[in-house]
């Protein structure tokens, strides 16, 4: 079974961590709010740029890596619900929100704009190497990780392998699988916003709410190099915690393969083994930094104005969701984001070019066909043509973090403000008429 994964919840007080929160009426006496002063209050309220706006609600979903397809399942299905979801979330490392009952708002509030921040690991790379299968689970001497090995090398002696164990080419791919888990995402479902069953405050495609931080924006794209053996660590911490104990590991290259021994050569070597050299050329990936955005094609926003200002009561559910709308980019999220590219089976997965092509080393058979297969001049004095292949699958490894936040803004107001609104026609038209205020529930 996989261990545990700790999970840190946050809940935070938006009147310290955010902008402090602006309370309509909260200086007022019950019964002494006028026309004039109720309508003043709202103007210079509603004149305030969105930015400065008080946070009335938010929740983020910290996701570090791939899931697995359990959890998957269970969060990032046909309905995603991050500020109904409580504070402990399967599949979600770290969850932040300032709901003390899941959904429900505690005060009265004036909704003015709604944010939908997906932010994905910035930068993106794939990084060559090997999978050792099962994880050690002691300390033991580094295996020899090479660029390529064929089915001639015997991996205990030739690669330093623990017996037992097994070693199968692997990619690292970061950053990229939860950014384009993030794209489909915004793709593949709608923003529902119902307060109440009946009030639809929205209903359209994520993709035109949703909003990519500027570190994931193809205007400031850029190129680097990184080191390998720190994602490395990263990523092989997330597939021991999520892949049980049959899990591999990630290893960079170590090691080029320059040729072979037809007949084990002057040292003595295994007939056809490899030849490897030390190397240090892997241990740096070139990077690229952003490259993945939307605000700039779409004109989103940080955060997206209603068109009419909403009062909905206190001790209401939020009401907000993300409903899928679209299967298959729906279907390739949930490939982004899963540990075993939602196949099941092994962690990490080995995939080959079609499922009709065995991820192995393939068999030859130099008998059915009279020649000698895959030919590869050996580097005897004397030298000698062999036969070599290698294993045609890839392990796939996968990392980078994935933050999904939805967030409110606007007002509280008072009760007493709510109820004085509400008992006077009058008073209720003069605002409708001014701002377009519309009242959920009352």
């Amino acid at each position: 079974m996989p261990s545990p994964v700790r999970r840190n919840v946050i809940v935070k007080n938006p009147s310290r961590d955010e902008a402090p929160r602006r309370v309509l009426g909260a200086n007022v006496g019950l019964g002494d709010l006028s026309s004039d002063q109720l309508v003043s209050a709202l103007k210079d309220a509603m004149d305030s740029p969105i930015v400065s706006m008080p946070v009335l609600e938010h929740t983020t979903w910290d996701i570090g890596g791939p899931d697995t397809d359990a959890e998957i399942a269970a969060t990032f299905g046909n309905e995603i619900d991050p500020m109904n979801s409580g504070k402990q979330v399967e599949g979600v490392d770290t969850v932040q929100t300032t709901f003390v009952h899941p959904g429900i708002l505690q005060t009265g509030i004036i909704v003015v704009a709604v944010g939908f921040h997906v932010f994905a690991e910035p930068l993106c790379f794939t990084a060559r190497g090997n999978s050792l299968s099962p994880a050690p689970g002691t300390t033991i001497q580094s295996p020899i990780s090479p660029d390529v090995f064929t089915q001639t090398d015997d991996l205990e002696s030739n690669l330093n392998v623990p017996a037992g164990s097994e070693l199968t080419p692997a990619l690292l791919n970061w950053g990229w699988p939860m950014q384009y888990a993030a794209w489909h995402l915004i793709n593949g479902y709608n923003f529902n916003w119902i307060v109440r069953q009946r009030y639809h405050l929205l209903n359209e495609s994520a993709r035109y709410i949703a909003y990519f931080s500027s570190m994931a924006d193809e205007m400031g794209a850029g190129t680097s190099q990184v080191n390998v053996m720190e994602f490395a660590r990263r990523a092989n911490a997330r597939y021991r915690s999520k892949g049980g104990s049959g899990a591999g590991i990630f290893l960079p290259v170590s090691h080029r393969r320059v040729g072979s021994f037809a007949n084990g050569g002057d040292e003595g070597f295994d007939a056809e083994s490899s030849v490897f050299r030390p190397t240090s050329d892997f241990d740096l990936a070139n990077v690229t930094w952003g490259g993945l955005g939307l605000q700039d094609r779409l004109a989103n926003k940080v955060f997206r104005r209603l068109t009419l200002p909403y009062y909905i009561p206190a001790n209401t559910p939020i009401g907000i969701t993300l409903e899928q709308s679209d299967d298959i980019q729906a279907a390739l999220m949930q490939q982004q984001l899963s540990i075993t590219a939602g196949l099941g089976g092994s962690v990490p997965p080995v995939l080959s070019a079609d499922p009709n092509i065995a991820a192995s080393i393939p068999t030859l058979n130099a008998a059915a066909h009279g020649l000698t297969q895959a030919p590869e001049l050996s580097l005897d004095a004397t030298q000698i043509i062999s036969s070599q292949v290698s294993n045609v699958g890839r392990a796939q490894y996968k990392g980078g973090n994935l933050s999904i936040s939805m967030i409110v803004k606007g007002f509280e107001v008072t009760d007493d403000f709510a109820r004085n609104l509400q008992a006077n026609p009058d008073l209720l038209a003069a605002v409708q008429a001014e701002f377009g205020l519309q009242m959920v529930g009352g």
